[in-house]
């Protein structure tokens, strides 16, 4: 398994009134009206990609969160930035450039998926720059879209955030393309063209492609289990709203999952700094932040899109920043994750087996660890160690019910350098046993018997 810091911004956003009795999507009028009356940042054109508004809109699949989703949202995190600790401009693909997944542009498709490629693009950038490149994963879009059961609707649509939770509770392993069948699980369908043939790609199918079967196993041939293959997540939380909190977010941490609302005249986007002119609302979507900048005055995001290279500018586009043009910096929520294998290096689930003399041997000679290891005669391998391993997480309609949060206001000062609890309290003997329970999963029964005498 691997761990690593993991990191990502997801924007649920609100709708602004539509101008939709001006201009159809894909019409004439609403290009020309872009192009010479706006007095927009940006350029309209027709896409060979796409094939009308409902072709258009499923692509769209970044589902707004449930009224249960928010309840339930996980912490908030802030931070305090001046202008002066932000760059007037930043590049993530430059910044990393031994990272190359933040510069790939991928293809969702004839799926709604961009809720799962936004996510897993953010995830591989981020396993890649906090390994210091030493570890370069592709993961697996098709592994998420199949496997996460609470993320939506596969190819009809999902929440981003829930993406985020799968990966801590369940984690997602590699893989590249169709076409590059790479990694343990490539993405089922192929890079196409959406309006007929571009010459490059075929044609994509005029209906959606069906969610494929959640397997988790890794193709044949592949040199890892789908277990071995896994990386994870360890906690979720939000990121307080605000350009330069993503703004530092992205330097501090690289490429950040952001979503917002999709109006009319999006469909025809070319390039420039998108900001919305006219149309009605179509729906929600999810992509990368790579990086900010000002071209001609005007603050922009940069965006990589998951619509293949012929799109917008090379596949990528630039929208507004500073207004939360569409809601792109209405609320940010991330995942964070504790790499288990000191500083970042690669997993060592692949180098080292557990009861090995190589993994005792790195432990006590090579990886500056604080503790010692040394083989332990109470356990047979690895199987008969995880059965004494009995804590279990907790059910999501346990964490509803969770019993209230006592928080103590405590400061340096309140708190020795040390403490025994078998020193401050030595007429309770229970502190100081030591007991066995034996072959039974049962250690979480131990843990609450102590406060009685307390």
């Amino acid at each position: 398994m691997n761990w690593l810091i993991a990191f990502a911004v997801i924007v649920v956003v609100q709708a602004t009134p539509s101008l939709k009795t001006r201009f159809d999507a894909f019409s004439d009028q609403l290009i020309h009206y872009v192009n010479e009356e706006s007095g927009a940042s940006w350029k309209a054109a027709w896409s060979a990609r796409f094939d009308g508004v409902e072709h258009f809109k499923q692509h769209l699949g970044a589902l707004a969160e449930t009224p249960e989703q928010r309840k339930s949202r996980r912490p908030t995190v802030r931070h305090h930035v001046s202008d002066s600790d932000l760059p007037e401009s930043f590049d993530a693909r430059v910044q990393w450039p031994d990272c190359p997944s933040i510069s790939e542009i991928r293809d969702q498709s004839k799926c709604g998926s961009c809720w799962a490629f936004g996510a897993v693009g953010a995830m591989s950038d981020r396993v890649c720059i906090h390994s210091k490149g030493q570890m370069k994963p592709h993961l697996s879009a098709g592994d998420l879209l199949s496997c996460c059961d609470t993320c939506g609707f596969g190819c009809e649509g999902g929440y981003p955030s829930a993406a985020w939770d799968y990966w801590k509770s369940n984690g997602i392993v590699t893989g590249g393309s169709l076409e590059e069948h790479t990694g343990c699980a490539p993405y089922p369908f192929p890079k196409c063209a959406h309006q007929g043939s571009s010459g490059r790609l075929k044609p994509c199918p005029k209906q959606l492609y069906p969610t494929p079967i959640c397997e988790r196993k890794c193709q044949v041939g592949y040199n890892k289990t789908y277990e071995e293959d896994t990386f994870y997540a360890i906690s979720s939380y939000n990121v307080y709203e605000g350009e330069k909190e993503i703004m530092y977010e992205i330097m501090k941490n690289g490429p950040v999952e952001a979503t917002f609302d999709v109006y009319a005249d999006f469909s025809v986007y070319k390039s420039g700094i998108y900001h919305h002119v006219t149309g009605e609302f179509l729906g929600g979507h999810a992509i990368r932040i790579l990086g900010w900048g000002v071209e001609n005055g005007v603050k922009y995001w940069l965006i990589a899109n998951s619509w293949n290279e012929e799109w917008g500018e090379n596949g990528y586009f630039r929208i507004r920043r500073g207004t939360d043009e569409c809601g792109i910096e209405s609320e940010v929520t991330t995942a964070f994750a504790v790499i288990v294998v000191v500083q970042a290096t690669p997993s060592l689930k692949t180098r080292f087996d557990a009861f090995s003399d190589q993994l005792i041997h790195y432990v006590n000679e090579e990886s500056g660890a604080s503790w010692k290891a040394a083989w332990s005669a109470r356990f047979d391998g690895v199987e008969h160690f995880k059965q004494h391993l009995g804590a279990l997480a907790e059910t999501p309609e346990q964490r509803k019910s969770r019993r209230p949060t006592v928080r103590h206001h405590v400061s340096d000062s309140d708190l020795p350098e040390s403490f025994d609890a078998r020193v401050q309290w030595p007429d309770c003997p229970s502190i100081s046993e030591i007991r066995d329970q034996s072959k039974c999963g049962s250690c979480w029964v131990r843990a609450k018997v102590e406060r009685i005498c307390q």
